[in-house]
């Protein structure tokens, strides 16, 4: 389940961003090169991400990730379009469960710096063109000011009733319907994550959470997220009420509702299935005692 254990980092680039770095990576025969393409897409070859070293990448930007355990450099080329031919695309999402730990996690970073660029060309402050420098970790613009990669924090949660044996599934309005996940949402400005979980659950489905507790983290590149996972406790579990905008329907679930189907649930590699199958395994039991 690649992208549900992305609390790990895929490459070392301790010695930092710089263009000397991306120099040295193009200048090994060891290299690794993914392409990122539009669409959070990249480029595989049987399930794993290729390797795209020999491509013309003159027309692309580049971004040195890292160096592996092996030592060898590993380059992001971003600006396809995610379908030229000679190569074949997989969105990310469905290389969940086929690429290695370390793949996804450098998939994840190489996706997130790719939508950063894409957003970044001209500046958000003065709106003159940017160029990129520091090995694709950093833009700058006509008067010396510079732009760095931005993540966007959000929360999402496992809320569970006072026996525990119970948890909270919501089905978004713009998700299939038979699709069910936790409560999540963004944070705020000037916000706590522990406040956001709280405000979220009022928000969406109507519940005061008390327990509420740190779980796991995962980077998301939808489109540049951390997402931070929780668990908590309702106070009233008879108090929900789906806000019938954003959440269209939500249920209180035992394990066997879920073990037998009655919900689809998300996709491998989600910090959301992740927290699921550990609360179906018990591995939630401290929240569930209080």
């Amino acid at each position: 389940m690649p992208f549900g254990s992305l609390s790990r980092r895929g490459l070392d680039n301790a010695e930092g961003a710089a263009d000397a770095m991306l120099h040295a990576a193009m200048l090994d025969p060891q290299r690794h090169v993914i392409a990122v393409g539009g669409g959070a897409r990249l480029a595989v070859d049987g399930g794993r991400l290729a390797d795209v070293r020999d491509a013309d990448l003159a027309e692309h930007v580049l971004v040195w990730l890292g160096v592996d355990g092996r030592s060898e450099h590993w380059v992001a080329a971003i600006g396809f379009d995610g379908d030229e031919p000679g190569f074949e695309w997989s969105e990310a999402r469905e290389l969940a469960v086929t690429l290695s730990s370390d793949e996804a996690a450098i998939a994840v970073q190489a996706l997130a710096l790719a939508t950063w660029h894409r957003d970044h060309s001209f500046s958000p402050v003065d709106g003159s063109p940017t160029r990129v420098v520091h090995a694709g970790w950093t833009r700058e613009d006509s008067s010396g000011r510079q732009h760095f990669p931005r993540t966007d924090p959000a929360v999402i949660v496992a809320v569970l009733d006072r026996s525990g044996d119970r948890l909270l599934l919501a089905n978004n309005s713009a998700w299939p319907e038979r699709r069910y996940s936790l409560v999540a949402g963004f944070v705020d400005p000037g916000e706590s994550l522990e406040s956001a979980v709280a405000r979220e659950a009022v928000e969406e489905v109507g519940l005061k959470l008390t327990a509420i507790e740190y779980v796991s983290s995962q980077p998301w590149p939808y489109p540049r997220s951390l997402m931070v996972g929780f668990s908590a406790v309702a106070e009233r579990a008879e108090d929900l009420e789906p806000d019938g905008i954003e959440i269209r329907d939500a249920r209180w679930l035992t394990r066997d509702d879920i073990r037998n189907g009655v919900v689809d649930l998300p996709g491998r590699g989600s910090i959301a299935r992740t927290i699921i199958e550990r609360w179906l395994d018990g591995d939630l039991s401290a929240v569930s005692q209080r």
